[in-house]
């Protein structure tokens, strides 16, 4: 979605320094709807769920694509986050599996969706590395009034001997 707005701030430079002309630089500014209504489709064609030994995993946006392994060929998990991920609370899942494609990925599951992922589909692989803690944090800006009224709970990834991960949920 970001595309045609960095893609438009480089013709502008481009157009300040006279090296294309100056009408050039708004025209990647009109696939900013094509973008929007495809981001859109993409949202909503998500659907990541356990489903008794299955976990299924569907995206796309112009050709959608479902996967339904069986949580015993999942052989390890990948978490991932970008930074505009991050700001909403959004992880990609990985699942790399010796079956099909080998590696299928659940994109923009919530926090708490890929940990029940991981919890559901590999109990014992996740005894591991994760551990729940209810935690009620009361810090933040503007944020604290509406923590205290639900409780959220704290994981600790032990990624290692050496190196602890915690991500809150």
């Amino acid at each position: 979605m970001y595309g045609p707005a960095a893609a438009s701030g480089v013709l502008l430079l481009y157009g300040l320094s006279d090296a294309i002309p100056d009408w050039v630089w708004p025209l990647p500014l009109t696939l900013l709807p094509l973008t929007l209504a495809l981001a859109v489709a993409a949202y909503l064609s998500l659907g990541h769920a356990l489903h008794g030994r299955y976990l299924v995993v569907r995206r796309g946006a112009v050709s959608r694509n479902t996967v339904a392994l069986e949580c015993g060929a999942v052989i390890g998990w990948r978490l991932e986050q970008t930074l505009f991920q991050r700001w909403g609370g959004r992880v990609t899942v990985g699942l790399p599996t010796a079956a099909g494609d080998r590696y299928y990925e659940a994109p923009d599951a919530s926090v708490d969706q890929a940990l029940a992922f991981v919890a559901g589909a590999t109990p014992e692989l996740a005894a591991q590395f994760i551990e729940d803690n209810p935690t009620t944090p009361d810090v933040g800006v503007g944020a604290s009034d509406r923590r205290k009224s639900s409780p959220r709970h704290s994981v600790h990834i032990r990624a290692s001997a050496s190196a602890d991960l915690s991500v809150q949920s």
